[in-house]
């Protein structure tokens, strides 16, 4: 599975998040229901290719076997560099990472029983986005994301309840200056200091 690579504005954000979030929120309906008690992978931990997956009811099993996938798959490029690992408990995903063709972290995507959290990296090794997800009964309640320059200062701070703005809204010029202070209260602004 490979995730395309994020513009850098808040169309992006919003809209990118939003197309990714459908796709893990089918997956987290059926983790509430699994993963908390699910066991823990093993120190050995168990490999698979993707190709010997097949999905059943939403969860995935290795051809022929009748117990759900826990273990970690993984693909490389022509090279044999690892290229993208995804986690399995219980025949559910559980994370997504990627990495840039010279091994840098690209991209990373927990999911968990009530929500994910998602981190982007610049090809520089400097952290592009880290946005928190929390959902309840499999509906996506808030959303809160931190984005930076590539030079690691804050560019964007915003925060979403129910689909509209909620919190702090910062935006950061480039030299690292507050360009816009709001906070809003389910969509409406109830402050603003810049």
């Amino acid at each position: 599975m490979y995730l395309p690579r994020p513009g850098r504005g808040l169309a992006w954000a919003r809209f990118g998040f939003a197309v990714f979030l459908s796709c893990c929120l089918a997956l987290l309906v059926l983790i509430v229901l699994i993963a908390p008690g699910a066991p823990a992978a093993s120190a050995a931990e168990r490999t698979a290719q993707y190709g010997q997956l097949s999905e059943k009811d939403g969860l995935y099993f290795v051809s022929g076997e009748s117990a759900p996938f826990t273990g970690v798959v993984r693909d490389s490029d022509e090279t044999g560099k690892v290229r993208a690992e995804r986690r399995f408990t219980a025949g559910k995903i559980t994370a997504v990472t990627q990495w840039y063709k010279d091994g840098t972290k690209a991209a990373e995507t927990v999911i968990a029983a009530k929500g994910l959290t998602r981190k982007l990296w610049y090809e520089n090794g400097n952290l592009e986005e880290e946005t928190v997800v929390v959902s309840e009964h499999g509906e996506k309640v808030s959303e809160q994301s931190k984005m930076y320059y590539e030079d690691g200062k804050p560019r964007l701070e915003i925060g979403y309840r129910h689909e509209k703005l909620q919190g702090a809204l910062r935006e950061y010029a480039p030299d690292g200056g507050l360009s816009r202070d709001e906070t809003y209260e389910q969509g409406k602004m109830t402050h603003k200091s810049k």
